[in-house]
């Protein structure tokens, strides 16, 4: 298992994803307070929150982020991440996180 860490250039969005054998096992993407998750065995891409934006001292560091996921899809926050993604469309990494996108909605 390979886990690629992309930090963005500001405070809490991320996209985390988890490899094998070169393919997407895992995919994760934060970005203020939201998320957006995916596994092989989901139906859809899953959307939720974060903890990050909330000063407690369970949440204060970084590595202690939790999601709740929502009931129902959150659309809005799928195209924006979807949006943010393709300025990276062109490299196969990028490329097949977009597919999932495609394939789950």
């Amino acid at each position: 298992m390979t886990k690629v860490w992309y930090q963005g250039g500001e405070s809490y969005f991320d996209v985390t994803v988890e490899l094998r054998e070169g393919k997407i096992e895992w995919f994760q993407f934060t970005l203020r307070g939201k998320s957006i998750s995916w596994q092989p065995h989901f139906s859809s891409l899953q959307t939720g929150g974060t903890n990050e934006l909330y000063q407690d001292d369970l949440s204060f560091h970084p590595g202690s982020k939790l999601i709740e996921n929502n009931q129902y899809q959150d659309r809005a926050f799928i195209e924006l991440a979807r949006s943010i993604l393709e300025t990276r469309a062109g490299e196969p990494l990028f490329d097949e996180m977009l597919e999932l996108f495609e394939e789950r909605n």
